[in-house]
C-alpha cells in the first residue's frame, strides 16, 4: 500500500471510532429524585466528593421560634447508580466532605462549654 492509502485508511478509522463514541455518550444519571425520597425534602445542599463519584445531599431544616434547633438530614450517593451509601441526621451543626471517602460533621449542643471549641465536636464518618 501507498502512504496515500494509509492515511487514508487510518483517517477513515479514526473518523468511525469517533462517530461510534459519539453515538453511545455515558448517561448521567440525576440523583436528585432519589434524594429527595430519601430525605423526605428537597435537597437544600449538594456537593460533590473530591473525586467525583459521590454526592452528599444535605436538607437543613428551618429554625423558627417552635423548633429554634435546626435539623440537618443528609445521604450520600454514588453518582454511577444514584446507590445509598450513608445516611444520617443531627441537630445544629454542619457535614462536609473531609476527603473521598470521609465526612465530618458537628453538632452544636444548646449551650457550648466555655471550655470547648467546634474541633472537640467534629467527628467523622468513613465511608465504604
Amino acid at each position: 500500500m501507498d502512504c496515500k492509502t494509509t492515511a487514508l485508511i487510518l483517517l477513515l478509522t479514526l473518523i468511525l471510532a469517533n462517530f461510534s463514541c459519539a453515538q453511545n455518550p455515558s448517561k448521567k444519571i440525576d440523583c436528585a429524585p432519589s434524594a429527595k425520597k430519601i430525605l423526605e425534602q428537597a435537597p437544600t445542599e449538594v456537593v460533590e466528593s473530591p473525586d467525583g463519584n459521590k454526592t452528599l445531599y444535605i436538607y437543613r431544616s428551618p429554625v423558627s421560634p417552635a423548633q429554634p434547633q435546626a435539623m440537618v438530614k443528609y445521604v450520600v450517593l454514588s453518582k454511577n447508580d444514584c446507590k445509598e451509601l450513608k445516611r444520617g441526621e443531627f441537630f445544629n451543626g454542619k457535614i462536609y466532605w473531609h476527603d473521598a471517602k470521609t465526612l465530618e460533621y458537628y453538632s452544636v449542643p444548646g449551650m457550648m462549654p466555655k471550655d470547648q471549641t467546634l474541633d472537640d465536636l467534629k467527628q467523622k464518618i468513613v465511608l465504604e
